[in-house]
């Protein structure tokens, strides 16, 4: 190791060090804030950090949160992290041996982990014990819209259609407004209706609470909902960290379609975040096949049409690519009978602990 540097590892979370550093770094780096860390521990979630200083101040780290899964893997989840202040292959190397010592001291069998956007060091984490992984986590692409452009620019750039229906739903009655604390349960009850309808997962309600009591008192959450004739149409949640704001999630109640509730929802959220001084406003996550469809300047495919995808997409920006997940299988044991399953998510069962 290069005695220039020191590194640190701890539990601690709040950690106000290491949030200052991520803050200063561009880029939406929640996921890898002591803050994230507090709100996954409503499910279960540990976390390990690992800093590296110099002259007393973190130059780089990475955040690992942990957990025992039903067949008592213990697994280990790093998104967008490491995040390095210095882009020096040495001090990369360093971090990762010692993420390593750290992970089996804790008996961590499995590290899932997916680099952060501008990660240039992909390349070494092969000779690190890396290797590309099916294993699902954040979206690998998704849309950039740049804040700094004008009000009337932002609006150019969307699809005739969007501009439309953004017209359309102030015409018709639908009013947007900031929520608080007394509206997580309207939420909470949204989000159920839009699972059950699309059919996917969603947190536990403590997830939500944990992330409201957490993030709302230093001002890195906002709850924006839309409203017709008094009632609660849609939820949106947003995340504020950095230089950049990302559409969490927008959970629909199914109604007043044709009035484009959702469309009036993002529009408000994205002025708003503009008028705070954000930098970027992060869509958060499309469908791959459109991402590339988009960047090769092809159609977008027609079972996307009436999508969350092509809902995104016609707001404008830029599509962009992200890293995918690589894993690291510390147990040859495991890794042989992981390689070898017909069925892998019985043996880590990652998404379900997610």
């Amino acid at each position: 190791m290069d005695h220039s540097y020191k590194l640190n590892n701890s539990t601690r979370s709040p950690d106000q060090n290491w949030d200052d550093f991520l803050f200063h770094i561009p880029g939406d780096h929640y996921t890898q804030s002591s803050l994230w860390a507090i709100v996954n521990e409503a499910i279960g979630w540990q976390v390990i950090r690992v800093t590296v200083l110099k002259d007393r101040k973190i130059i780089a780290g990475v955040q690992m949160l942990i957990k025992k899964t039903a067949s008592f893997v213990v697994i280990g989840y790093i998104i967008k992290g490491p995040v390095f202040g210095l882009d020096e292959p040495r001090l990369i190397k360093d971090l990762f041996c010692e993420l390593s010592r750290i992970a089996r001291q804790n008996q961590v069998c499995f590290i899932a982990l997916q680099p952060p956007n501008s990660a240039t060091w992909l390349n070494l984490l092969s000779e690190l014990g890396f290797r590309p992984s099916n294993i699902k986590m954040e979206p690998i692409a998704t849309i950039l819209l740049d804040l700094n452009l004008d009000q009337d620019s932002l609006l150019a750039q969307m699809k005739a259609r969007t501009r439309y229906n953004i017209h359309l739903s102030t015409t018709k009655g639908i009013n947007v407004r900031e929520g608080s604390v007394q509206d997580l349960d309207t939420f909470y009850n949204l989000l159920i209706s839009t699972s059950q309808r699309q059919q996917f997962q969603i947190y536990p309600k403590q997830f939500f609470n944990s992330m409201w009591e957490t993030l709302n008192p230093c001002g890195h959450i906002k709850l924006f909902l839309s409203e017709y004739e008094g009632i609660v149409i849609s939820a949106q949640v947003i995340l504020l960290f950095g230089d950049t704001a990302v559409n969490k999630m927008i959970a629909w109640s199914g109604q007043h379609a044709k009035l484009k509730p959702n469309e009036a929802l993002m529009w408000y959220s994205i002025i708003w975040c503009k008028r705070h001084g954000y930098r970027y406003f992060n869509l958060e996550g499309i469908e791959q096949d459109a991402s590339f469809a988009v960047l090769n300047k092809k159609p977008v495919p027609a079972t996307l049409k009436f999508s969350v995808t092509s809902f995104k997409l016609g707001f404008g920006g830029r599509v962009v690519t992200l890293p995918g997940v690589y894993e690291n299988i510390y147990s040859k044991a495991l890794r042989k009978f992981y390689d070898n399953a017909l069925n892998r998510a019985e043996i880590i069962n990652f998404n379900e602990t997610l």
